[in-house]
């Protein structure tokens, strides 16, 4: 059986519906401005605009987003995205019945969509990677092929808006940095710029008479929401508020539009300058699940706390918790509870992977993650509302996952090296308004980036702590590691061996006051410029991390060199590439050996690999597993909740054949994974 299959199956029970009012997405306001259709936990729906009961439109074993309403407002096209690939749908809102207009290959994405002219044609994002996104159209007849509208390498256009006449698209572009507006011509690619300027715009909307443009406008953290007279390109401002993931859909008259801010629904009235929630209530069918109970018994229990192994124990379980642990024979407290005979097996707790963005391609990863073992990861980097409502799905059981917790999007500076999820910050004095609307949001912790100037980043970093997020830094080209772990930090990412990692200023190759295009490439030539790991300039950050208890998250796996990787780089780049990463190795140990907490991440690579890697360079094995286990909980400052074996933890559990302690790939020989109490898999 499938392991999807197999898992999904492992989940029914009766569960009944729950009502929803939070997870919004994607909205699209319908021509006649009498209905909103929008994303909701993957599936579309349909809400009156005063609000009230919304409808379910889709179901099935995707992900879908992006609605848009046929000009007659009798079809809904939307974006599907199922496992490996997306395909292009339109629905018949009379009849319910739905057509695939086009089906993407592997590894690609679709984004927004817009009906263009009265013919019949879709004109649609089509998403290889962060850096590769453009306008492609398909018409609706059949057997019709794609054709693309714009392209050009390290590009993306992240939305746009159609002209009334479907001649021309406003896009949202971006090649690095903050994304600026341009006007396109949709038969000659032509393009005209519309703004130049240091901060972010998107969600670009066209009014029906062609007249303007509204679009939003970040600038440290701030949204505005902006009309621009497409005849003089002068701007008015309608609304300002902090950052929280806004998108919008123009009312059909243009007076205002109708806004998802903080996963909520508004109307804008934009001569008042006024959002007024839209009441929604959406009643979710959720899949069905098996109780969270169950009685393991027979194992050889390692309950990652740091006590010795424990032989012939059991582990009771109810309500998806751990109630009871001990050896021999189970108490009262286990009596009527379904037993599972672990068969002197290695049980230990769920795997974390540190290091997991939960991008529109991993959706559909979360069966394979759980079958390895994994039961929790920390996401550090994700567009806001895409990782709070994949968390909430996961946790509602929508979506076969591990537990995700999230930073939502990266802060950085003006140079934005991942223009999908960046938010930039440059301004010291912002700082603290960020991290408190993120915290408001619901972020479990906060991810800084490498343009992010020292000033910047101490401001938000001390905001952080006084408000309980941890932070974690991929940080090297503008701050080095060393002024972050003096900030108050309390994590770094990759085990980057260039200059800027771990130097001071004065061996530095770059200027604070260069522009964002210089920074990016005096960033990619610190890559060929490593550092002996054993310099005492890294001894003395190594100590300074373990002393204030700063945790490495080294993903030392992504750097190894592939066959095939040699065989493209030639000779002389190849050996370049293979003694950084035996100084990354390098570094690894002397980390763990200086005290350092290690946290076992993947970045999207293999866990097991990973950990591997670790056992490869000289790590203690009881440090491993410890690594992808409690460390991560503790990070987090959740380990009262998951991350070992205790009473009152998650029953989050890993029944593997052999002794990991004594041979670290056995924990690839999975016997069973208990997630929340309920076995998730199950080697047959």
């Amino acid at each position: 059986m499938p392991i999807l299959a197999f898992l999904l199956l492992a989940a029914l029970s009766s569960t009944p519906d729950i009502p929803v009012t939070i997870g919004f997405h994607h909205p699209a306001v319908s021509p006649d401005g009498a209905t909103i259709a929008v994303a909701l936990l993957g599936r579309i729906w349909t809400v009156p605009i005063a609000g009230g009961t919304a409808r379910q439109l889709t179901a099935g074993d995707g992900w879908d987003e992006h609605p848009a309403w046929s000009p007659d407002g009798r079809f809904i096209a939307y974006a599907h995205q199922r496992p490996g690939h997306a395909e292009l749908v339109v629905r018949s809102l009379e009849s319910g019945g739905e057509r695939t207009i086009y089906s993407t290959d592997e590894g690609k994405v679709i984004g927004q969509i817009a009906w263009r002219g009265a013919e019949g044609e879709l004109v649609f994002i089509l998403e290889t990677h962060q850096f590769m996104a453009h306008l492609w159209s398909i018409s609706l007849l059949a057997d019709s092929k794609p054709k693309p509208l714009t392209q050009g390498n390290g590009m993306a256009e992240w939305s746009f808006a159609l002209s009334p006449d479907g001649k021309r698209a406003a896009v949202e572009w971006v090649q690095g940095g903050p994304t600026d507006l341009f006007r396109v011509s949709l038969d000659s690619a032509r393009t005209t710029r519309l703004t130049e300027t240091p901060e972010e715009e998107f969600t670009v909307q066209w009014t029906r008479d062609g007249k303007s443009l509204v679009y939003a406008s970040r600038d440290n953290g701030v949204d505005r929401i902006l009309v621009r007279d497409m005849a003089t390109g002068t701007t008015r401002r309608v609304f300002e508020s902090p950052f929280d993931g806004k998108q919008l859909s123009l009312l059909p008259d243009g007076s205002g539009a109708v806004m998802v801010a903080g996963r909520k629904l508004y109307r804008l009235d934009f001569a008042k300058a006024q959002a007024t929630p839209i009441a929604v209530e959406a009643r979710l069918t959720l899949p069905e699940r098996a109780p969270g109970d169950l009685l393991l018994t027979n194992v050889r229990l390692w309950d990652g706390t740091g006590t010795a192994v424990a032989a012939n124990a059991w582990v009771l379980v109810k309500d998806g918790r751990i109630v009871e642990t001990g050896t021999g024979a189970p108490g009262p407290k286990a009596a009527g509870v379904a037993v599972i005979d672990g068969g002197g097996k290695f049980l230990m707790p769920g795997l974390i992977d540190n290091h997991f963005h939960y991008w529109h391609q991993w959706i559909f990863d979360g069966p394979r993650r759980l079958a390895m073992g994994v039961t929790s990861g920390r996401d550090p980097g994700t567009e806001l509302s895409e990782a709070l409502n994949f968390r909430d799905a996961v946790r509602l059981g929508a979506l076969p996952a591990p537990d995700t917790y999230t930073t939502g999007p990266i802060i950085d500076g003006p140079c934005g090296f991942h223009p999908m999820v960046d938010v930039i910050m440059d301004r010291a004095e912002a700082g603290p308004a960020l991290v408190q609307a993120l915290k408001r949001a619901g972020v479990d912790a906060i991810k800084v980036y490498h343009c992010l100037k020292p000033d910047v980043l101490r401001a938000i970093v001390m905001e952080a702590r006084r408000l309980g997020l941890p932070v974690t830094g991929d940080l090297g080209n503008m701050t080095h590691w060393d002024t972050a772990v003096d900030a108050g930090i309390t994590g770094l990412n990759h085990a980057y061996t260039y200059r800027g990692a771990y130097l001071p200023d004065r061996y530095q190759v770059f200027q604070k006051d260069e522009p964002p295009e210089i920074v990016r490439a005096r960033f990619r030539l610190q890559g060929n410029m490593p550092v002996d790991p054993d310099r005492p300039e890294v001894d003395s950050v190594l100590a300074r991390m373990a002393r204030n208890g700063v945790a490495l998250d080294p993903t030392v796996h992504i750097f190894a060199v592939s066959d095939s990787a040699r065989r493209a780089l030639g000779t002389e780049e190849s050996e370049r590439a293979d003694l950084r990463w035996r100084q990354m190795q390098r570094f690894v140990k002397k980390a763990v050996d200086a005290g350092v907490m290690l946290l076992a991440g993947t970045d999207a690579s293999n866990l097991n690999e990973e950990l591997e890697d670790y056992e490869t360079i000289g790590v203690p094995r009881e440090v491993i597993l410890a690594s992808a286990t409690i460390n991560g909980a503790k990070w987090l400052g959740r380990e009262a909740e998951f991350g070992s074996i205790r009473p009152g933890r998650k029953a989050h559990l890993l029944l593997v054949d052999g002794d990991p302690l004594a041979h670290l790939k056995d924990l690839r020989n999975v016997e069973l994974v208990v997630k929340d109490g309920r076995v998730v898999f199950r080697r047959q």
